[in-house]
This record gives C-alpha cells, sequence and structure tokens, in this order.
C-alpha cells in the first residue's frame, strides 16, 4: 500500500497588499452599475410616454405582457382604467386625463363619437358567444338546441357548437330543467348574460334575444320621439324570465374559467376571445386544450366591433400602431381576438390557434348576421326589461 502524501499548502497572501486594485475595482462596479441604472431610469423617464385609458373586457390585450413590451419599443406605456362595464364609459364628462376610451362594442363606441368627439378605429372584432360546461351542452344537443362544428374537429373532442337561438329561447321560456334533458340539475335552462345596464354583451344579447321573442321575428324599433314602437310588446316576452349575472361581461368569464366556474353557471355569454385565449393558454400549459369548456355560436349572432376612441396626439399614435404595426396584429390574434383586414402573409387567428393544434371555429352555419334593435330601441328595452331605470342607459 502506498505511503499517504501530504501536501503543504502556503498561507494565504494578504489582501492589503492588493487593496487600492480591490477598492478601484469596487468603484468601478458600483459606477457601471449605478450608470446603467441611470441610463435605464432615463429611458424610461424621457423615452416612453404614458397613456392612459378606459375600458372593459378588451383590457385583455393592454394588460398582456408582451402588448406591453411591444409598446415600450415603440416608447409608449399603456395604464389602463377598468371601468366596470362598456356602459359605464360614456356616463358623465368626457375625462379630460384620459388619452383614450374602448367600449366593448359599436353602440357605445358611436354614442362616444357623438358625445365627445375623437378619432375612432377598429383594430380587432369578438363575437359575442355562449360558453358552457360539455355535460349542459350535450343536453342542448339532446333537446336539439344545439350541434357540434364538425370541421376539422376530433371526434369526441369537440370544443365549438353551433347554438339554434330560437330552440334555445323556447326551451328556457317554457321553464324547462337541465334534468329533463338528462343533466343531473333541477335548475331552469338559461345563459347566465351580464348586467345589461352596465355590459355591452349583456346589452347585446338581450338585443339578440328580444328578436326571437317579437311576433315578427325581427328586433322590436321604437320612435323616442312619438315613444311609440314595438319594443313594450317584445319587453313583455322577455320581462318574466330574463335574468343576469348581476356582473359585467369580464366578471363572469373570470368566474366561469376559474375552478367554482360549474357551480357558478353552466352556461354564461362571454366574447370568444376569452374562450380562444383559455384554450391556447391550456394548451401551453398542459399540451392538450381543456375538453370541460365547450362554445356555442348562436344563429342569431353579432359580432361585436370595439372602437378605440383617441383623444390626444398620443392616443392618436396608438390608433396609428394597432393599425399597422405588424407584431402587434399578431398578438391580437394570439390572444384570441379576429384582427381587422388582414393583409398577406400576415398570422391570423387561424394561423394562432393551429400553432397550438386547434382548429378555427365558424361562426354560424349561414355567416348571416344579425341586426340588433337600434340605439333608442335598445335603451328602451334594456329599461323595460332590467332594473336599471333610475341610473338611466348613456344612449
Amino acid at each position: 500500500m502506498a505511503e499517504p502524501v501530504f501536501t503543504v499548502i502556503a498561507p494565504p497572501e494578504s489582501t492589503f497588499r492588493h487593496r487600492p486594485y480591490l477598492i478601484g475595482l469596487a468603484l468601478l462596479t458600483v459606477v457601471c452599475v449605478a450608470g446603467g441604472a441611470t441610463l435605464l431610469a432615463v429611458g424610461m423617464t424621457h423615452h416612453s410616454t404614458q397613456l392612459r385609458g378606459v375600458m372593459s373586457s378588451k383590457k385583455d390585450y393592454f394588460e398582456d405582457s408582451e402588448v406591453a413590451r411591444l409598446l415600450m419599443k415603440e416608447g409608449l406605456r399603456v395604464q389602463v382604467t377598468d371601468s366596470r362595464g362598456a356602459q359605464n364609459i360614456t356616463k358623465g364628462q368626457r375625462p379630460s386625463h384620459y388619452d383614450f376610451v374602448m367600449p366593448s362594442g359599436q353602440v357605445v363606441g358611436q354614442t362616444v363619437v357623438e358625445y365627445w368627439g375623437g378619432n375612432s378605429t377598429i383594430p380587432f372584432t369578438s363575437p359575442l358567444v355562449v360558453v358552457g360546461f360539455r355535460d349542459y351542452v350535450n343536453g342542448l344537443v339532446l333537446g336539439k338546441a344545439a350541434e357540434p362544428q364538425r370541421s376539422a374537429q376530433p371526434q369526441g373532442a369537440d370544443l365549438y357548437y353551433y347554438l339554434d337561438m330560437t330552440a334555445f329561447v323556447e326551451l328556457s321560456v317554457k321553464g324547462t330543467r337541465w334534468r329533463e334533458l338528462g343533466v343531473p340539475s333541477d335548475n331552469r335552462i338559461r345563459a347566465y348574460a351580464p348586467d345589461a345596464c352596465k355590459s355591452y354583451s349583456g346589452a347585446a344579447y338581450l338585443g339578440l334575444v328580444s328578436g326571437v321573442l317579437s311576433r315578427n321575428g325581427e328586433p322590436p324599433v321604437w320612435n323616442p320621439v312619438t315613444k311609440q314602437g314595438t319594443v313594450p310588446d317584445a319587453a313583455a316576452r322577455i320581462a318574466p324570465w330574463w335574468e343576469s349575472g348581476g356582473l359585467p361581461d369580464e366578471g363572469l368569464s373570470d368566474k366561469f374559467f376559474s375552478h367554482e366556474g360549474p357551480t357558478f353557471a353552466p352556461l354564461a355569454v362571454v366574447y370568444e376571445h376569452q374562450f380562444l385565449n383559455h384554450q391556447m393558454r391550456h394548451v401551453e400549459q398542459y399540451g392538450s386544450p381543456d375538453l370541460t369548456r365547450v362554445v356555442l355560436y348562436p344563429s342569431r349572432h353579432h359580432h361585436t366591433e370595439p372602437w378605440i376612441v383617441a383623444f390626444t396626439e398620443n392616443g392618436n399614435r396608438l390608433l396609428d400602431l394597432l393599425r399597422t404595426n405588424r407584431d402587434l396584429r399578431r398578438r391580437a390574434a394570439e390572444i384570441g381576438f379576429r384582427p381587422m383586414d388582414p393583409q398577406q402573409g400576415e398570422l391570423t387567428l387561424a394561423d394562432a390557434l393551429a400553432a397550438r393544434g386547434l382548429s378555427m371555429p365558424s361562426i354560424n352555419s349561414s355567416d348571416s348576421r344579425t341586426e340588433l334593435p337600434n340605439r333608442p330601441a335598445l335603451a328602451e328595452l334594456i329599461k323595460e326589461v332590467t332594473r336599471c331605470r333610475e341610473s338611466g342607459i348613456p344612449w
């Protein structure tokens, strides 16, 4: 066996003699770090401009970290104030300390421009849809009120359905219970809609239902000067069974996609981008879509067009970027929106879904669009059917 070998290690040399060099190195490090922080602070302060905006459900876009990064590259930072419902945006005087507002739909957007002025654009769209848990939607299929969209969907993993609004509303008006369609629930068949007094999606859904329940199948009309029209008759048919979820649209979406969703609402009225964004994030996180939640596209459908209305020079610059910046338009598709007027070679919503193994849904089988009641009729309908007479409708 070899003898163990011992190595004598010299004692460490004192650092005192190198202290001048170390002090200089430390000072240089501090200067570099401080200088970098100063440059960053200067860049943040002098090379970016803060914009303030008011919006409701479409805040999802500006709260996205990638959108924030892309805007920062252009020297802009957007601070969002949640209006808690698109209807609230137009109440009161124009907020002078905001650069822009972004209501969820065209009716409120038109009102903003008429009341307050400003320049406007529609960067993307998002249809109004009904989302539901699979067991309940299977019941609607059994009741002939819904059917799966068969194109390009894996068998047994359908995510997209058509909703026959006439058949669905008739089931609800008759007081049909879910148990009658094979679903273990004694609750009445209904879709929870947001508060029509505050939320554009709630108001739009009420408008779609009014066409189903009117005597001639057309949206009700109303003359605010003569106080005449078909609104009272339609309201009398709707009011006995109309109930809302009592929350703005983003409140319904947040609850439906949470763990408590099944106990909150088996069916809820939301925007398409909220469902598609949930599915794309689910695929990214878990490798597959969420098969417990599906989406129904109503036969009477409404393609919401969120207007962004700018009041300042910086707000106008934001409008231009949303129209022309391909990266910002790409990100809109990746969040679930349908960018307006896609250019050749530009990423579309279908591309964003395909990249995650998801197919592109169809809005409805006929590609027809349903007209809502005009603004005076819709405002009067809301007043007649809901409980917001005192707060008033801003149209």
